[in-house]
C-alpha cells in the first residue's frame, strides 16, 4: 500500500465486509495509534513494514475470543481471519522460531484458529519484504510457507474483489465458501511475484 492508497484500500476492504454483512463486521476492535503500537512491538525485534502500521491504526482485528464464543463464522479468506495485534503477539511469541518453517522475521496477521496463518515478511533486507506468506503445515503442494501476496495491501485487495465478484460467499448456513479457481485467476493477477498461484496455474 503506498501512502496515497492506503485509505482507498482499507476503506474499500471495511466496506465491502459490512455490505456482504460478514458477521465479523460487529467484532471489529477499534484502531490503536501508531505509539501504542511501537510499544507492543518494541520487543519484537522486527521491521514492521509502513503498512502494517496503517493497518492496525484504521482496525485492530476483531475480537476472536468474543467471536469464537458466539459462534459465528470468522473466516472471510480461506483459512483466515483478522487477528489482534495483542493475539498476532501472542502467536509470534510462542511459534516464530520455535516450530519448522515459521522465521522469526515472520509475523502472523490472520490465521483459521487451527494452525494455519498468513505470515507478514518484516525482515528489512528481504527480497520479499512486506510480501505475505501462506504458512500451512498441512499442505502437500509445498513445506511449511510459501509466498501468496506481494503485499499487505495487495493482500487486502485480493480479498476485496473475491467478495465484490462472488468468489468469496457465505453459503445458506451463513459458513463462508469460494470458488477456487476464480481464486486464483484474481490472485495471481495482483500478486505476480508470489510463488503459490504458480502451483495453480494450469487449473
Amino acid at each position: 500500500m503506498t501512502v496515497d492508497n492506503n485509505d482507498r484500500i482499507l476503506n474499500e476492504f471495511y466496506a465491502t465486509l459490512r455490505s456482504v454483512h460478514s458477521p465479523i463486521v460487529k467484532y471489529l476492535n477499534a484502531g490503536l495509534n501508531r505509539n501504542e503500537i511501537e510499544a507492543k512491538i518494541k520487543l519484537l525485534n522486527l521491521s514492521f513494514p509502513e503498512e502494517a502500521y496503517t493497518f492496525y491504526k484504521y482496525k485492530n482485528g476483531i475480537n476472536l475470543e468474543m467471536a469464537q464464543k458466539e459462534f459465528i463464522e470468522i473466516w472471510i479468506v480461506p483459512l483466515g481471519t483478522i487477528i489482534s495485534l495483542e493475539n498476532a503477539i501472542n502467536r509470534y511469541s510462542n511459534l516464530a522460531g520455535k516450530i519448522q518453517g515459521w522465521k522469526k522475521s515472520m509475523f502472523p496477521i490472520f490465521e483459521s484458529t487451527g494452525g494455519d496463518f498468513y505470515l507478514l515478511d518484516c525482515e528489512k533486507d528481504s527480497p520479499n519484504y512486506g510480501f505475505v506468506y501462506y504458512y500451512l503445515p498441512t499442505n502437500v503442494d509445498f513445506e511449511f510457507s510459501i509466498s501468496a501476496f506481494d503485499s499487505l495491501g495487495c493482500f487486502l485487495e485480493t480479498i476485496t474483489a473475491c467478495w465484490k465478484k462472488g468468489i468469496f460467499f457465505y453459503n445458506s448456513e451463513g459458513f463462508f465458501e469460494y470458488d477456487f479457481k476464480n481464486y486464483i485467476g484474481v490472485a495471481s493477477l495482483k500478486n505476480k511475484n508470489s510463488e503459490y498461484w504458480k502451483i495453480y496455474k494450469y487449473l
